[in-house]
């Protein structure tokens, strides 16, 4: 929807060394063929929900393309706009409506690849720490962190977390890992992350980076809180006017959207639409894109490096810096 603007990204490329990985290594040097892709990607939303509405548009879009995800965690976070709560009551609120239309979901879709019943997602709601930032560090291990670390553990394959407010979550994951793990296992940890953050909303995010350079991470860098900057605005907005926004407003998501007990707690436009889908969007394997190659493009943005000079700083070099996102 959008041509974006030159943004700051930091996208750190780790080796990809799971199953999934694996998977896609037959046909990831020949663009000539699709990549394969013979599991679902995992997924783990963190959110900032009640912050704003588009939180609770995402999570509607993302439960009505759940069936392309094998989900791990729902955790409502903490963020600068929503600095000392946490609203887990808000996802489940979404799921049960979801309950009552997954039936006519599953209609639409083959057998073998259905959406997943209400109560089992119900099963993955956790509350992040429910204070801001990196004040979380000093905090007991939260229910949504201790999720993190288990999904983590319990496979090799990537995992792809979605932050659509503040990152104390992962940091306190991450923390832990680094304490209680061994050097070796916490890096193999760390290798399996795939973190997509829209812009930094706390001083986790940063740090995060800073402290563990190693990690897979896409952001929008801009000013703090200047929004506006961001190319993942490029979902909702108008940008120079070229783009169509009637089916981003409130007079055609209404009549068409908002119909039925799920299209019922999509909210209301506030700020703008949907800011957080881009974190998951690009995950919808459509034959376009691939999660190897973030600079092919894909419905979340085209991520390119920052720069090609061989040193940007004592912690990253050209291969790890990306910039540029595009968003149409």
């Amino acid at each position: 929807m959008k041509m974006a603007r030159f943004q700051l990204f930091y996208l750190a490329l780790i080796p990809l060394i799971s199953g999934y990985a694996r998977s896609q290594e037959i046909t990831a040097n020949d663009l000539t063929k699709l990549p394969q892709f013979p599991h679902k990607p995992r997924t783990f939303i963190l959110t900032d929900i009640l912050n704003e509405p588009d939180d609770q548009m995402s999570m509607v879009r993302y439960l009505t393309y759940s069936n392309e995800f094998d989900t791990k965690g729902l955790v409502a976070t903490t963020s600068i706009s929503l600095p000392n709560e946490t609203h887990p009551e808000a996802i489940e609120l979404i799921i049960r409506a979801y309950g009552e239309v997954v039936h006519n979901l599953n209609k639409h879709v083959d057998p073998n690849e259905t959406f997943s019943p209400a109560e089992d997602l119900l099963k993955l709601v956790r509350s992040g720490p429910v204070v801001y930032g990196r004040q979380a560090l000093n905090e007991s291990l939260s229910d949504g962190a201790k999720l993190l670390v288990e999904t983590l553990e319990a496979g090799s394959d990537p995992l792809f977390v979605s932050i659509w407010g503040g990152a104390n979550t992962l940091a306190q994951a991450l923390q832990f890992i680094s304490t209680e793990r061994t050097p070796n296992e916490a890096a193999e940890l760390r290798s399996r992350l795939r973190v997509y953050s829209i812009s930094d909303q706390d001083d986790a995010g940063p740090w995060i980076r800073v402290k563990w350079p190693d990690i897979t991470y896409i952001v929008n860098v801009h000013g703090f809180r200047e929004y506006e900057s961001s190319t993942w605005a490029g979902i909702g907005s108008a940008d120079n006017g070229a783009a169509n926004v009637t089916k981003v407003q409130d007079d055609w998501l209404t009549p068409n959207i908002r119909i039925g007990p799920l299209g019922e707690v999509y909210s209301k436009v506030l700020y703008g639409m949907e800011g957080d889908s881009p974190s998951f969007m690009w995950l919808i394997q459509n034959g376009l894109n691939s999660a190897r190659h973030p600079d092919w493009g894909s419905w979340g943005g085209r991520y390119t490096r920052v720069t090609e000079a061989e040193d940007i700083n004592e912690r990253r070099n050209s291969s790890t810096q990306y910039q540029c996102q595009r968003l149409h």
